[in-house]
């Protein structure tokens, strides 16, 4: 780098106010304790992510577990509806078969055991009819 506004001192980095910051860009060159120290944040940096990637993986895979199971249940809910459903249909079902069979049986009933007389004339004419 050739600059007339950066120096190779590092006091040059130095804010005047406050002291304790610290500005890279006022110099050439770090020193060889300041590129350690960039390099240990750096390793520092590199373990945060990878334990934040981890992290991220475990919850991931416990997001996972938990709408396995979530999907499971809700199967084993509509299975069981479904069961619910069928056996209502075939009550309804057998009810109404049953209800057939009694109207055919009082059908029956009363057309060959109840309405088996036939009407005469007479009957019709106390009505002031000669027919029906």
């Amino acid at each position: 780098l050739v600059s007339h506004v950066l120096f190779f001192e590092q006091m040059a980095a130095n804010h005047l106010w406050p002291r304790h910051k610290f500005r890279p860009d006022h110099f050439k060159g770090y020193s060889k304790d300041n590129a350690a120290q960039v390099r240990e944040y750096q390793k520092l940096q590199v373990q945060q992510n990878e334990e934040r990637k981890m992290q991220e993986a475990a919850d991931d895979m416990a997001y996972a577990q938990y709408m396995n199971t979530v999907t499971k249940a809700m199967m084993e809910h509509e299975r069981a509806a479904s069961d619910f459903r069928r056996q209502q249909q075939m009550k309804a079902a057998d009810y109404m078969m049953k209800q057939t069979m009694e109207k055919k049986e009082r059908d029956t009933f009363l057309g060959k055991t109840l309405y088996t007389n036939e009407p005469d004339a007479s009957y019709f004419k106390q009505f002031g009819t000669s027919h029906r």
